[in-house]
């Protein structure tokens, strides 16, 4: 009975329904969820992609070369750039992400190789650095369009760009790189002890963590729930769930509102579990491991 779910949660965190924000970004008159929609392709390519989005309210601004800034530092004896992005609307900065996996069909002449995910790089004083200065714009780039589609939306993509999870304007926290470069082998956070060989789906681990001990030891996590599933199954089985085990389908209500839901597929047992609805939790938050709005608090419609 969601209509009694939705009273309960009502009382309980006072949160009713609400428009979000509309950002002035258009790509010839269509919005950025729309034009991915008919070429999701230029996902591959966010410099490109974002070189054509309209800002302000005229929607007269694009996007130009001294829209980025380039910083360069010497590690392990090698070089490496990690650029950001000014918003030329509102001076927000978008630093570099770490690239992760793309879905969405590749267009001839019309990707980068290496991919993004693909290419190696270096975390330091909390920023990404890359080896070639124009793939740390694309990841400055792709960090911005992770946070526009956002904030567009009210909920994560599909096709998310970056690992690090994008953020309402203002609301921009701290990263926890030691526990992102556990799930890549490009990915080398300077200071951090060394990573031990990542495992491989088919190596069976020493010894299997239960599912309680693991919330148990970390309930700091369960305000993140995608980072907490990811651990449990680094600790119980030795491997990641594959990027396809989440499926995601979306409806645009009458008020022309587009709306996501999603179901998580267990690869060792097929079992499929639907999004639910989420209740307020007592549980300690740490800094870096939240969400900007609590899952909580975040507002649904149910149909």
């Amino acid at each position: 009975d969601y209509d009694e779910l939705l009273r309960q949660r009502k009382a309980t965190t006072g949160i009713t329904f609400g428009e979000h924000n509309t950002w002035k970004r258009q790509i010839s008159g269509k919005s950025l969820t729309s034009e991915l929609a008919v070429n999701p392709w230029k996902l591959h390519i966010p410099m490109q992609l974002l070189k054509n989005v309209k800002f302000g309210e005229s929607g007269a601004k694009n996007v130009e070369w001294g829209d980025y800034s380039f910083e360069s530092v010497i590690l392990d004896g090698r070089q490496w750039h990690t650029a950001e992005f000014i918003d030329p609307n509102t001076s927000e900065v978008f630093r570099a992400g770490i690239g992760r996996h793309v879905d969405a069909k590749k267009k001839q002449g019309a990707f980068l190789s290496p991919s993004l995910d693909e290419a190696e790089n270096r975390v330091a004083n909390g920023k990404v650095y890359y080896h070639d200065q124009k793939v740390a714009k694309h990841a400055a780039a792709a960090r911005a369009i992770d946070c526009y589609l956002y904030r567009d939306s009210g909920d994560f993509s599909t096709n998310q760009l970056c690992l690090e999870d994008p953020y309402k304007e203002g609301d921009a926290q701290e990263i926890d790189y030691d526990a992102l470069a556990e799930t890549r082998t490009n990915t080398l956070v300077v200071g951090s002890p060394p990573k031990s060989p990542r495992s491989q789906p088919e190596q069976e681990p020493t010894s299997k963590m239960p599912f309680k001990s693991i919330a148990q030891s970390n309930t700091h996590l369960l305000h993140v729930p995608v980072n907490f599933l990811e651990r449990c199954f680094r600790q119980m089985h030795g491997y990641m769930y594959p990027n396809e085990s989440f499926q995601y389908e979306s409806a645009v209500t009458a008020n022309g509102r587009q709306w996501f839901t999603s179901t998580f597929t267990n690869p060792s047992t097929s079992e499929v579990f639907a999004s639910g609805l989420v209740r307020p939790i007592d549980v300690k938050k740490k800094k870096g491991a939240t969400l900007s709005s609590p899952l909580g608090e975040a507002e649904v419609h149910i149909m």
